[in-house]
C-alpha cells in the first residue's frame, strides 16, 4: 500500500455543492480537450456508428450526475459514440440485470452495486485488457481485484468504477453528552456508547432490514468478531462460534435503537437522523451532503451539519478493519454490437482527471478503486470527509474470506445475513440457530 490506514487530513473546510456543480461546468472545455486527445491514444477504438445504452443506479447527490454526465458528453463529442444513460434505483438495478443478462437483450453496459456480474459471468464481455491498462497507469486495490475478477477463469467480467463507504455518521454533541470525548475504537465502547445515547433520549438507530446499501453494517459486524461467509477454501462457514459472538453482540445494541430498525429500508436511517430522532447510524455522505445542501435555507440543517461528523466503525476482537464498503462495478453484455465502445467508455472514465471532477461531484460518496487516485481534491476540501477516504483500503467483500462467486453472490442479493441478525434481534430464534439456518440456507444457494 501506498499509505497507512490512519493519513492526517488538513483542516480546511469548504461545503461545495454549487462548486462542485460548476466544477464538471467550468471544466468542460478542458475536458473535452482531454477527450480528443485521450480518443487519439487510447489502445481502445469503438466501432463505426457504434451507440451506446448503459443502466446506472440513481444519483445520490444530484452534482455526482453532473459531472458524470459531463464525462459521458466530452466521450461523445471525442469519439462520435452517444451514450445513453437509464437511471435506476438501487434495489432495481440487481434484477433488471439478471433479466438482460439471461434474455440477451438491453442495455450494453450496467453499472450495477457489488458483484452484480458475477451472477452472470457467462453473459459478460472479458474487460480483461481494460483491467490491465487502468492497472498499468493507477494501480488497483486490492478489493477492487477482488469483485472484479471472475474467480473461476481470472478473467475480469467487470471493472470497478468507484465505492461508497458507509461509515457511522454521528452527532457530536449527542456523543459528548454521552461521555464520549471522540468516537469509540471498540466494540465495547460503541455498545457503551449507545447505552448512553439511549439514556439520554438521543438514541442510535442501524437497519436490520432489507436495506441493499445500509445492511453493510451487518457484515462488518459479523467480521470484526471473527465470522465470516466463506472460508478460504470457498465453504459455508455461517455457523461458527464467532458468528454466534456478533450475533450476541447485535442483540445488546439493538436494545438500545430506536424501535423500528428491524424493518428499516435504505431510506429509513437518513430520514430518522435528518429528523433529530436518532443521533448515530451507519451510512455514506448522503446525510451530511444533504444537510450541508438544505444548510443556507434552513438553520435546522445547518446546526444538524455544523454538529455531525464521521468515524471509522471500531475494530473487534478479529483486531483489524473489517469494513464493507458498496461497490459500484461496470460490465457490459456479451449481445452488445459495440464490445469496443463499451472498453473505451469504461477506461475514460476512469482516467484521473476525470475521476477528480467526479469525485468532486460526488461530495465523498464516490471514492476511488485505484490507488493513484487516492489524493483526488475532494478529501482535502472538507476534514469530515475524511473517514471515506480509506472505505476501499479498509473493505473487505461479502464473501469475506472466500472469493466473489455465484454463489456468494447470491447469498448477499438473499439478504441471507441481514436475516440471520433480524431472526436474532427480534427474538424469533438463539443466535446458535439462527446460524444454523442461515448456513444451510447458504449452503443451497452455493449449490
Amino acid at each position: 500500500m501506498s499509505r497507512k490506514l490512519t493519513p492526517q487530513f488538513g483542516a480546511r473546510r469548504n461545503f461545495l455543492k454549487t462548486a462542485a456543480v460548476g466544477a464538471a461546468a467550468a471544466a468542460s472545455p478542458n475536458l473535452l480537450g482531454f477527450a480528443q486527445a485521450w480518443a487519439q491514444q487510447s489502445p481502445f477504438k469503438p466501432e463505426d456508428g457504434a451507440r451506446l445504452s448503459i443502466n446506472r443506479v440513481t444519483r445520490f447527490f444530484e452534482a455526482e450526475g453532473e459531472a458524470y454526465h459531463a464525462m459521458r458528453d466530452a466521450f461523445t463529442k471525442a469519439t462520435g459514440v452517444k451514450v445513453l444513460v437509464q437511471e435506476e434505483w438501487i434495489d432495481d438495478i440487481q434484477p433488471k440485470s439478471v433479466v438482460a443478462a439471461n434474455a440477451g437483450v438491453g442495455a450494453d453496459m450496467t453499472m450495477g452495486i457489488y458483484a452484480h456480474a458475477q451472477q452472470f459471468p457467462d453473459a459478460c464481455v472479458d474487460v480483461t485488457e481494460v483491467a490491465d491498462y487502468l492497472d498499468d497507469k493507477y494501480r488497483w486495490m486490492q478489493l477492487a481485484k477482488t469483485y472484479g475478477i471472475n474467480p473461476a477463469t481470472g478473467r475480469w467480467i467487470q471493472i470497478p468504477t468507484m465505492v461508497n463507504g458507509s461509515s457511522p455518521n454521528y452527532r457530536i454533541s449527542h456523543m459528548k453528552a454521552a461521555g464520549f470525548s471522540e468516537f469509540p475504537k471498540d466494540t465495547d465502547g460503541l455498545l457503551e456508547l449507545c447505552r448512553a445515547l439511549k439514556a439520554n433520549n438521543t438514541p442510535a438507530g442501524f437497519t436490520f432490514g432489507h436495506a441493499s446499501g445500509d445492511q453493510l453494517w451487518m457484515y462488518w459486524m459479523l467480521f470484526t468478531f471473527g465470522g465470516k461467509v466463506l472460508d478460504a477454501g470457498n465453504n459455508i462457514a455461517l455457523d461458527s462460534p464467532e458468528a454466534i459472538a456478533a450475533l450476541e453482540y447485535a442483540k445488546q445494541l439493538h436494545a438500545t435503537f430506536i424501535p423500528g430498525t428491524e424493518s428499516w429500508h435504505d431510506g429509513s436511517n437518513n430520514k430518522a437522523f435528518l429528523s433529530e430522532e436518532i443521533s448515530l447510524t451507519g451510512n455514506g455522505a448522503s446525510i451530511y451532503g444533504a444537510a450541508t445542501r438544505n444548510a443556507a435555507k434552513d438553520p435546522k440543517m445547518a446546526e444538524i451539519r455544523d454538529d455531525m461528523d464521521h468515524a471509522h466503525f471500531p475494530v473487534g476482537p478479529v483486531g483489524k478493519p473489517t469494513e464493507m464498503p458498496v461497490m459500484y462495478s461496470t460490465n457490459a453484455f456479451k449481445h452488445t454490437k459495440y464490445p469496443e465502445a463499451c472498453k473505451a467508455f469504461m477506461a475514460f472514465i476512469l482516467e484521473a482527471g476525470n475521476f477528480e471532477i467526479w469525485s468532486s461531484g460526488g461530495e465523498a460518496y464516490v471514492t476511488h478503486t485505484l490507488e493513484a487516485h487516492e489524493n483526488a481534491p475532494v478529501w482535502s476540501a472538507d476534514p469530515k470527509y475524511a473517514a471515506f477516504r480509506d472505505a476501499t483500503l479498509r473493505g473487505v467483500a461479502f464473501s469475506h474470506e472466500g472469493p466473489v462467486s455465484v454463489g456468494a453472490a447470491g447469498i448477499f442479493s438473499d439478504f441471507v445475513v441481514a436475516d440471520m441478525f433480524g431472526e436474532v434481534v427480534t427474538g424469533q430464534k438463539s443466535p446458535q440457530d439462527a446460524a444454523k439456518d442461515a448456513a444451510r440456507r447458504a449452503q443451497r444457494l452455493m449449490r
